[in-house]
């Protein structure tokens, strides 16, 4: 069995993550508008740093609006370059995040 180790954003606290690689993946979620468990795609990012210090973690993306922000930086891996700083604000549906690059630490 391969445990894995996931990243959770804290709501209100910036995240200074440094990608490797991402794949997309299709997760069983529960649905609560439909009651049931439906297939879902997530981004799912490799971890390498997390605010400057080594990590072996991924980073699991459901919510369309920060694969949105995300997705210029998946494109041609341009998140290898970069870290990227991720601002988590609200809960539910009303979670909003904020995507800024930042030169690598």
């Amino acid at each position: 069995m391969v445990l894995r180790n996931y990243v959770e954003l804290e709501e209100g606290k910036p995240a200074r993550l440094h990608f490797v690689e991402h794949d997309i993946i299709v997760k069983d979620v529960f649905d609560r508008d439909l009651g049931r468990v439906v297939p879902k795609n997530a981004l799912v990012l490799q971890v390498d740093k997390l605010d400057g210090k080594p990590v072996a973690a991924l980073l699991s993306v459901l919510a369309g609006g920060l694969a949105d922000a995300l997705q210029p930086w998946v494109a041609e891996h341009r998140y290898r370059a970069v870290d990227i700083i991720i601002t988590k604000r609200g809960t539910g549906y009303q979670t909003r995040f904020s995507v800024e690059p930042a030169p690598r630490s």
